[in-house]
């Protein structure tokens, strides 16, 4: 959505960004301790070949995560209008809600946690 017409594409609480930072952490944190595992115990892979092959997977999600912890740090911080402020407080501005997180803002209207005017009210990030 952002790519084809610059515009946020609907999302719910999380949005893609967000869920890519989960399963980065996730998918990289278990790759990073097998190959952890296989370093911490040479013994066990039997082969130098296969040591030399996780100590290269082990080095490349290290500096995977390391970019994608980078580019997390900065779109939290200065990279997008809000966020930092909604980290501090807890709540984000209306608007802003909607812009970023469309689907969310209809769902918690109908459960009636949310205002239903454009009034840049605060609601509860949860």
């Amino acid at each position: 959505g952002m790519l084809k017409n610059g515009e946020h594409p609907p999302a719910k609480r999380f949005n893609a960004g967000q869920k890519g930072i989960f399963w980065m952490v996730i998918l990289g944190g278990l790759l990073m301790s097998v190959s952890g595992w296989f370093m911490l115990f040479p013994y066990i892979p039997a082969n130098v070949t296969a040591l030399q092959f996780w100590t290269v997977i082990h080095a490349i999600i290290a500096v995977l995560f390391i970019a994608g912890i980078l580019a997390h740090i900065y779109i939290g911080t200065v990279g997008m209008e809000g966020a930092f402020d909604a980290m501090g407080t807890g709540e984000v501005d209306l608007n802003w809600a909607k812009e970023h997180h469309s689907l969310w803002v209809e769902e918690e209207q109908a459960k009636g946690r949310a205002p239903d005017t454009g009034s840049p009210r605060a609601m509860p990030a949860e």
